[in-house]
């Protein structure tokens, strides 16, 4: 019974010894990749120049509107990947403990 208790908590430490090392690199990339994107869009903010007289200065505006926009949503879309992957942490912690008193029972 020892041995098969054992095996099991073996298991369920490297299942979420996995889960936590790739959430923790998802989460960093997430957070570099939307922190370049921000310094991208600022940069591309500054690039038109001061004069609003510029040579195409109306669709350069809207082309900052528009990437800006996309870079916002992606930082939400960021957010809730990782409340998602939390979310699933929380719910393969549960499964295990179950999976933990089943094997318990059945040893």
């Amino acid at each position: 019974m020892k041995k098969g208790t054992e095996l099991f908590d073996a298991w369920a430490k490297t299942a979420t010894d996995f889960l936590d090392i790739g959430m923790k690199m998802q989460k960093q990339f997430l957070e570099d990749w939307t922190e370049a994107s921000e310094t991208l869009r600022e940069t591309s903010a500054n690039v038109g120049g001061e004069s609003e007289e510029a040579p195409g200065k109306g669709l350069f505006s809207l082309y900052t509107s528009v990437v800006s926009t996309m870079f916002g949503a992606s930082k939400v879309l960021a957010g809730e990947i990782i409340k998602m992957h939390e979310t699933w942490k929380h719910s393969l912690a549960n499964q295990i403990e179950m999976g933990r008193e089943i094997a318990q029972h059945w040893a």
